[in-house]
């Protein structure tokens, strides 16, 4: 067949799950799906003809040496070249080794590649789960047809902008300047060149110009550290052009044909590779040919491409798996947890750590609620020059880390800038420029949600709490502020752009792992296995210190160094997900990664077997970790679903004022003393103006006290009313006062009044609304550009109540043998942490044989019965973890609602919920004798 009959455009078929103009089917043979797409176009009348056209017999080498990009973008290997001498082998020879990319010289891209991104498919219908276990669609392909061999007609189109615009500097080969149809059809006619059905059409663009001439930082620059480059203009238009013009290949020599990076709604790639089976050829040095062309006034030629040749070929036969050479693992750094944590820690990591990236958390539940009330009141004032809403600490720890991250290019994503992440763009921006470097800060908007919310609501939204089950109607207060947890979708695109740090106001705590992961790894937003291993790894790092020894229940054991400091954790994540926990070992620093520390901490907020984010779900109760070396825990077996419709939303209100003031009480009778002293204020004081009177007692007098101080307990009587008036000096503090003149024996209140005086707190309502309704957005200031990141459309409703596991395989506590009433912590590990006002409480032993006592004792009732006094009534959810550690399980628990409305509002001390876990383990429970004979934690 000498041409093929093409319908037009807009009359080719629907392709389910495909924009219109997809090809799929069309070069189909007696029913067999077609793996060469448009390069059938090439018969053996086409290249009769080519050859035909062959005028001067000249020969111009296209290829570029394997070694000219020493600097290769998005991550890619560069060559690694050795020579081996074989002498030891009794010949006098050499052989060369060598190691590439494929990517980073010139080559094909074959129809395996680059897949659709939003569906994961390839061309002719190929899903990529389908193409990780076949060689379909691989480059071999082309190379069993006998290679591609045509006519290649060059588009020189940066010659004709020379011409167009004498004494100009073209744009830039590094930047996003997109050629348009336009100017390609310019370029063609000043050459005088047609086109044909089955041509080969070649663009020069400049960049193999540029990268030869440019000194090599420049280049590193331009083709590691940022991915811009020049190319077709990404638009309707472009595609349009390209199926009128029925090419059978394409190619240039830039690193992507097409002006990258791409838009949203359009990218020649997919187009190209997916619904046309058009192979794209990329690096092609262009310079000899057009100098050729130029002479002779001429931009016809004919182009014929092994598909295997050993050096400087367009591609290599490992090309078949293009979209499939694995990067290295990730090494990915926490270096804050919390607004608390260490303003050092981000400067050990970029002085002394081998990270690719930086990750820190500077938020939680607290400061989104204070920060968003604090915006909201700047703007009620309209003083914009008040303090800003992002966290200051943040800056602090940037400012002294800024050139060891410069120079050592690590990248970084940040939760910091609360509720103003513009606002710390601009800061850190500002840093930046000062410091001389040229470090590229992306920022990323939506999560600010106040309007949207307030107009579902108005729609006929039905919220409710996701803690306490209480409706918006119900909770009765006014929010001033709204802010929704983001995935990490705008963080990886804001990578893939070429940012260095991207700074986020509150996206999920794992999140900039993820983002990281998923850029550095090339994950699609449907690679549910791999995002939901990195949300895990980004759940055990975000916390910091917490899964090298902090807060751990093992403390007691710890390796220390010479300081008492810890090490920081690094995550190892691999192309497949799979991770492994390690530390950076700082001088003189101690504690340690473990399987005991890395469960302590997967254990630390959980909800229940689903952890929920926006990107993806992830199933933990079938989570296997193993010790793989000192300090290294692997990481794998974990589930996913794919992601909830809808995303966790926190609303900010105005709750009131609280105050406190304090008693001691000193030795006997400690209860009644306290008694009285509650029965006489809330008998004196107005308690009808208060919407909450609470009193603790802490603490105990030790049996024959050797101290004063081991004999006295803290009395903290805390209020909180709707109005400062109620609370007011001569309200609350002094008439608290006023009772010690008449109450119990050695009343004594605390002199220090700070805490006397009324303070506005924060109600905090959490609940879910659709990502659908959500803006969310990765801002590119230094390319003047803003990716929109479009909602998952493929999701599983979140659930409200996770299931309650019943114990598996119970056994009698008496058949564990003779048993001794003893605190539960001799010998269980524990930790327990919040959302919201729900507490969850992880529970893990020591020895593999105490996993069935352990299971078997924690029941929902038993649960409920050690809780004693705590326990107020609410819903007790219950998962096991069997498979954690070889043949041994740990048992997680939810109490729901339990923490007296959360931080932002809780009248207890245990505000974090932290503490349950050690309340628990202090409980006196029935341990076996053997278990208890092997020693206490």
């Amino acid at each position: 067949m000498s041409n093929f009959s093409f319908p037009k455009f807009d009359d080719l078929p629907v392709v389910k799950g495909q924009p219109k103009g997809c090809l799929w089917g069309f070069f189909d043979v007696d029913g067999q799906k077609d793996q060469l797409g448009t390069l059938r176009l090439l018969t053996k009348e086409v290249v009769q003809k080519a050859k035909d056209e062959i005028r001067t017999g000249t020969h111009v080498q296209l290829d570029w040496p394997l070694h000219n990009i020493e600097f290769p973008g998005f991550g890619r290997i560069p060559l690694q070249h050795t020579v081996k001498d074989l002498a030891e082998e009794g010949f006098v020879a050499f052989d060369d080794v060598i190691s590439f990319n494929t990517q980073t010289s010139s080559q094909w891209d074959s129809l395996k590649h680059f897949g659709s991104q939003k569906t994961a498919v390839y061309y002719n219908g190929w899903t990529h789960e389908q193409l990780k276990t076949s060689n379909d669609l691989g480059i071999h392909k082309m190379c069993d047809r006998g290679g591609i061999v045509g006519r290649g007609i060059l588009v020189d189109w940066l010659s004709w902008w020379e011409h167009e615009n004498p004494g100009i500097e073209p744009p830039s080969a590094i930047s996003c300047h997109k050629i348009p149809v336009s100017e390609l059809e310019a370029t063609l006619a000043y050459q005088g060149t047609e086109t044909r059905q089955g041509d080969i059409l070649i663009v020069r663009s400049g960049f193999v110009r540029w990268h030869n001439n440019a000194k090599a930082d420049i280049r590193a620059s331009g083709t590691e550290k940022q991915h811009y480059m020049i190319g077709l203009e990404n638009n309707d238009e472009t595609v349009r052009w390209l199926y009128s013009k029925h090419f059978a290949a394409v190619a240039g020599d830039t690193m992507g044909f097409e002006a990258w990076p791409y838009p949203e709604d359009c990218c020649l790639h997919e187009w190209l590779l997916v619904q046309w089976g058009t192979p794209i050829g990329e690096l092609w040095d262009l310079e000899a040919l057009a100098e050729e062309c130029l002479e002779r006034a001429r931009g016809q030629r004919c182009r014929r491409s092994e598909n295997y040749l050993a050096w400087a070929g367009t591609a290599t036969r490992t090309n078949k798996m293009g979209s499939q050479i694995n990067r290295r693992p990730v090494r990915v750094a926490s270096a804050s947890g919390a607004i608390t944590d260490m303003v050092e820690n981000l400067a050990e990591l970029t002085k002394n750590a081998d990270v690719d990236f930086i990750v820190g958390d500077w938020l939680s539940e607290y400061n989104m609620a204070a920060r968003g009330m604090l915006k909201a009141q700047r703007a009620e004032s309209q003083n914009f020059d008040s303090a800003p809403a992002f966290e200051q600490q943040f800056v602090d720890s940037f400012q002294c880390a800024l050139p060891d991250l410069a120079a050592r290019k690590i990248k970084m994503a940040v939760n910091a800038g609360a509720c103003d992440t513009e606002l710390l763009y601009q800061r850190i921006q500002k840093i930046v420029e000062e410091s001389g470097t040229d470090l590229r800060v992306a920022w990323i908007e939506g999560d600010e949600v106040l309007d949207t919310v307030q107009q579902y609501v108005s729609e006929g939204a039905k919220l409710r709490n996701i803690t306490t089950g209480q409706s918006f109607q119900e909770w009765g207060h006014s929010p001033v502020y709204a802010q929704c947890y983001l995935g990490s979708r705008g963080i990886s695109q804001a990578f893939i752009n070429g940012a260095d740090i991207v700074l986020c106001g509150r996206v999920a705590d794992a999140a900039p792992t993820m983002g990281a992961a998923a850029y550095w790894h090339g994950w699609s937003s449907t690679q549910y296995q791999e995002l939901a291993h990195a949300l895990i790894a980004g759940h055990l790092i975000e916390c910091s210190y917490y899964v090298t020894g902090g807060n751990y229940t093992g403390f007691k054991t710890l390796p220390r160094g010479k300081s008492p400091l810890l090490n920081l954790p690094i995550a190892r994540i691999q192309y497949d997900g799979t991770f492994f926990i390690e530390c950076h070992h700082s001088k003189d620093r101690g504690g340690e990664v473990s399987v005991n520390t890395c469960r302590s901490q997967l254990l630390y907020e959980l909800q229940g077997k689903r952890y929920y984010n926006s990107d993806v779900v992830a199933i933990v109760d079938q989570v296997k970790m193993e010790q793989a070396g000192p300090d290294s825990v692997f990481v794998h077996n974990i589930g996913f679903e794919k992601p909830p419709p809808t995303t966790k939303v926190g609303l900010t209100a105005p709750g009131g004022y609280q105050a406190e003031v304090h008693y001691f009480i000193v030795g006997l009778d400690a209860e009644e003393k306290a008694a009285l002293l509650e029965k006489q204020l809330r008998f004196y004081l107005d308690v009808e103006s208060m919407s909450k009177l609470a009193f603790t007692v802490s603490g105990a007098c030790q049996p024959n006290p050797v101290s004063q101080d081991a004999a006295t307990v803290d009395v903290r009587v805390f209020a909180q009313a709707s109005e400062a008036d109620a609370l007011s000096p001569s309200n609350f503090r002094n008439k608290s006062w006023n009772i010690v003149m008449s109450t119990y024996p050695g009343a004594t209140f605390a002199v220090d009044d700070r805490q006397a005086f009324p303070k506005p707190y924060n109600e905090y309502f959490v609940t879910i609304m659709p990502q659908a309704l959500i803006r969310h957005r990765a801002h590119l200031p230094w390319c003047e550009r803003v990716v929109d990141i479009e909602p998952p459309t493929d999701t599983v409703p979140y659930v409200h109540q996770q299931e309650i596991q019943p114990v598996s395989e119970p056994q009698p506590l008496l058949s564990f043998g003779p048993s001794i009433m003893a605190p539960l912590g001799y010998i269980v590990h524990a930790r327990s942490g919040d959302k919201g006002s729900d507490c969850n409480i992880g529970f893990f032993v020591r020895h593999e044989d105490e996993y069935a006592w352990l299971r078997s004792l924690l029941t929902v009732d038993r649960i409920i019965d050690i809780l004693q006094n705590d326990y107020n009534g609410g819903r007790v959810e219950r998962f096991e973890l069997p498979n954690i550690q070889v043949r041994s399980v740990a048992v997680h628990l939810l109490l729901k609602d339990h923490l007296d409305r959360g931080v932002a509002a809780s009248s207890t001390y245990d505000v974090l919920g932290k503490n349950v876990a050690e309340y628990l383990r202090a409980k006196h429970v029935p341990i076996p004798r053997k278990f208890l004979d092997r020693g206490r934690i």
